[in-house]
């Protein structure tokens, strides 16, 4: 995956692992082809990552999730580990200190998604589909896909 990493994200690098990589790589891609919908660039650059894995271990399981933004829309994808959604329509008081975490005018509708590893509340969370990719638009609405 090395030589496909812009020398700019190639020398951020600190680490070793994979994650750091397929980070550097998804944003060498975006910065390559910055025209592109975040949520086409990020399911073409992990099927690629996908298929190198292939390559050098027919048997690996890959697993990986992640979450990028341009600032505008959020992308992310569930693969190989657990995933979970929670879209609320009204702001909810923390089970431990029985207060809510968001500052929200009143006056104004309110809608938010969680996402997480694990339902983190006793509320209806939603798993998603191994395999999938995901996008946050403008409205907090969260958009699927099949990766």
């Amino acid at each position: 995956m090395v030589p496909v990493i812009d020398q700019f994200y190639l020398n951020e690098i600190r680490g070793t692992t994979d994650s750091e990589h397929v980070f550097a790589y998804l944003h060498s891609l975006w910065r390559r082809h910055p025209d592109d919908q975040l949520i086409d660039l990020v399911a073409r650059g992990l099927s690629q990552v996908v298929k190198w894995s292939t390559e050098v271990d027919s048997t690996a399981n890959v697993s990986l999730n992640i979450v990028l933004t341009d600032g505008q829309r959020l992308v992310g994808s569930r693969l190989g580990r657990s995933l979970w959604h929670l879209q609320r329509e009204r702001i909810f008081d923390c089970e431990i200190c029985d207060r809510p975490h968001v500052h929200h005018d009143f006056s104004e509708h309110y809608r938010s998604v969680e996402i997480a590893s694990e339902p983190i509340t006793d509320e209806n969370w939603h798993e998603l589909s191994d395999g999938t990719i995901y996008e946050m638009d403008e409205d907090f609405y969260l958009l699927t896909r099949s990766l």
